[in-house]
């Protein structure tokens, strides 16, 4: 595992612990959401696309042997974590966007709720 990698995944932690913290308080308190708070979803969710691009370089272990081919890392992912990883991304996106741009606070309310299940 390279340094840059291990750097990725322990930032991919804190932001995962900070998501985890945050949505829930942020549905329970009725948090305003801002056009920061706007951002900083954004943010995350472009993080989480450059995750899935950096998986799909990422060698793997199987049985031992070490995969570094890019058909074989593609084949691993897209069978593994991808179908997982791509949608809680589009879910994400689509709750961050649609949320911008409807303003009635119970369907806005509703789709935040979708944020929970990522």
């Amino acid at each position: 595992l390279s340094r840059r990698r291990l750097a990725f995944d322990v930032f991919a932690v804190v932001i995962l612990i900070c998501d985890l913290t945050w949505t829930p308080y942020a549905l329970a308190f009725g948090v305003p959401h801002t056009r920061f708070l706007i951002w900083c979803d954004v943010g995350v969710a472009c993080f989480w696309l450059i995750d899935i691009v950096a998986s799909f370089m990422t060698s793997y272990y199987e049985d031992g042997e070490l995969h570094e081919d890019f058909s074989s890392i593609a084949k691993h992912y897209l069978r593994g974590w991808f179908p997982l990883d791509s949608s809680i991304v589009l879910c994400d996106l689509a709750t961050t966007i649609v949320g911008e741009v409807i303003q009635d606070g119970s369907v806005s309310g509703s789709l935040n709720v979708l944020r929970i299940a990522k």
